[in-house]
């Protein structure tokens, strides 16, 4: 599912905040893709898991989301696509019959033919 109005909102004020962050920073070296979550969370408990990430360094390739807890792992993939003014993953909405509920391990892997990158996170599911 496409973001909502308000997920690009969120993730404008994101991205300009980490652009605020970064002025100092150096730059990303070459092979090198920055992602950072702009969501990891349920809207209500119940609902799906929703993930949402602002990707700097690559105008294409895959991205993998792979969730774990207590050696169960969960994949599931997505393309990078430009949604406007930065790139993005199409988004992942996790439904909860896919995942149980507790604490889950997120790993984010962004990928093409000469770069990857990736971010990590805890998420906890509520039935």
């Amino acid at each position: 599912t496409p973001p909502t109005p308000q997920e690009e909102e969120q993730a404008k004020d994101i991205k300009k905040q980490l652009l605020e962050q970064n002025q100092n920073v150096q730059p990303i070296p070459a092979g090198t893709i920055n992602v950072s979550l702009s969501a990891a969370t349920q809207d209500i408990a119940g609902g799906p898991l929703e993930v949402r990430a602002i990707i700097d360094g690559a105008t294409t390739g895959n991205c993998t989301l792979n969730l774990s807890q207590n050696g169960n792992v969960k994949t599931f993939t997505a393309n990078v696509v430009n949604l406007g003014t930065y790139y993005s993953c199409e988004g992942f909405s996790v439904p909860l019959s896919s995942l149980g509920a507790g604490n889950w391990q997120l790993e984010l892997l962004v990928a093409n033919e000469s770069a990857k990158g990736s971010v990590t996170q805890e998420v906890t599911i509520n039935l």
